[in-house]
């Protein structure tokens, strides 16, 4: 069994944060997903503050597709359709995680975890030092969304596919 130094954990979290934010390039989201052209893309985070510090710094005057990102702190009391993206950290309760997940389900909000157990559309999958990623395409595009071909190709697994 290996232990992960606290050095190699920081690292696959600011790995994680780049992943979340370059997500926000790859995916589009249905017309009317924002309000206005000025609405930021928000990235929700539940339980994951490894991840939202590095993110914080990421996002930090930068734009996707000409709009400013934004990092959300969220509790288990906050609506998750609020986001555009949501990340659920491993330190998640698994219950509350799955409840989450459950009330974005039809609705334009790309769900990222780090455990398939909680059913995301996206699974970080930790390998050896990697960090890699799983799709579930078919849950996506029930949702509206639409996963660039070049983010599918550097997914580990897609699970569904397009026609």
């Amino acid at each position: 069994m290996h232990l992960r130094t606290s050095a190699e954990e920081e690292h696959v979290e600011k790995i994680e944060a780049i992943f979340l934010y370059q997500f926000g390039a790859y995916v589009e989201w249905p017309e009317g997903t924002f309000k206005s052209n000025q609405e930021p893309l928000l990235i929700g985070i539940l339980d994951s503050e490894n991840v939202v510090l590095p993110l914080e710094n990421i996002v930090l005057k930068r734009r996707l597709r000409d709009r400013a990102v934004a990092v959300r702190r969220m509790t288990r009391n906050d609506d998750p359709r609020s986001v555009h993206i949501f990340f659920v950290g491993t330190k998640a309760d698994p219950e509350v995680a799955r409840a989450m997940i459950g009330r974005v389900r039809g609705y334009p909000v790309l769900t990222v975890a780090e455990s398939s157990s909680i059913n995301p559309m996206v699974t970080f999958v930790r390998e050896r030092r990697r960090v890699r990623f799983d799709v579930s395409l078919a849950q996506a595009e029930e949702c509206g969304l639409r996963i660039s071909s070049r983010l599918l190709s550097v997914a580990r697994q897609v699970i569904g596919s397009r026609p």
